[in-house]
């Protein structure tokens, strides 16, 4: 990637599937309880466009003054998407969908603090972030007025914070943690957890049960892929990223179960 489309578009590739997932397997979900509204268009631009800026900001904030000019396009244009696409959703679905900013101005606040104190790597602010993108899920599923009850499809929504929860643990194992032999250790810790959570939930009949099977394949994953990196194997982040793709594919899908 150029240096000039970096400017534009972060090098995430994971993070594209934590932001489409959660997404639409609500959109989806809702559209089988009650029609998908107007403003799920505008919301999404909003979601696509206001992660492009939040990583701008980023981005502004760790560069030296002299070296900013590159970034103010993409800061500008972003900002003033941001804001069509807010009016937008105002004025197709009301005022009662900006009561989630509520919740999600914690959440963006906390990862912007973190940043500020250059701990935008650490596993509070990815579990923060991933907090934000699995919210988007409850305000595609329930948002507008009246809310729409989420059933048990709440209980998708806890297991996709499960799952993207997991992947920081994850690649931060494999990156930043990948010549400490047990950094894997909180994350099939965290895996183990939701594993047997999938169990009840699949056992109670709340969820799929093929979330059990997810869950453990994750544990797998995590444990394979440490132990390559652990006898001197090394993963790209690349490759990192787009495995986790293929499996938030998989989960997508599990979602539709």
């Amino acid at each position: 990637m150029s240096t000039s489309i970096k400017h534009w578009i972060p090098n995430q590739h994971g993070a594209w599937a934590m932001l489409a997932v959660p997404f639409a397997a609500a959109v989806i979900l809702r559209a089988r309880v009650a029609d998908v509204p107007a403003w799920t268009i505008p919301l999404a631009v909003l979601w696509l466009v206001g992660y492009l800026l939040f990583n701008a900001v980023l981005a502004w904030r760790k560069t030296a003054p002299a070296r900013r000019q590159p970034l103010r396009s993409p800061l500008i244009c972003y900002s003033l998407v941001c804001l069509v696409a807010g009016v937008a959703i105002l004025m197709t679905g009301g005022l009662p969908l900006a009561l989630w900013i509520v919740l999600f101005a914690p959440l963006v606040v906390a990862a912007l603090v973190l940043a500020a104190h250059k701990r935008e790597r650490s596993v509070l602010s990815g579990l923060t972030t991933v907090g934000a993108a699995c919210l988007v899920f409850f305000v595609v599923r329930c948002g507008g007025w009246p809310l729409l009850a989420p059933g048990t499809d709440v209980w998708i929504g806890a297991l996709l914070y499960g799952y993207f929860g997991g992947t920081v643990f994850h690649v931060k194992a494999l990156i930043r943690g990948r010549r400490d032999a047990g950094s894997a250790r909180a994350g099939l810790i965290w895996h183990g957890a939701w594993l047997v959570v999938a169990l009840l939930l699949g056992s109670a009949g709340l969820a799929s049960w093929w979330w059990t099977p997810f869950f453990a394949l994750l544990i797998v994953r995590t444990a394979a892929m440490k132990h390559a990196t652990n006898t001197g194997h090394v993963l790209r982040p690349a490759l990192i990223g787009f495995t986790e793709v293929a499996l938030s594919v998989v989960a997508g899908v599990i979602c539709m179960a």
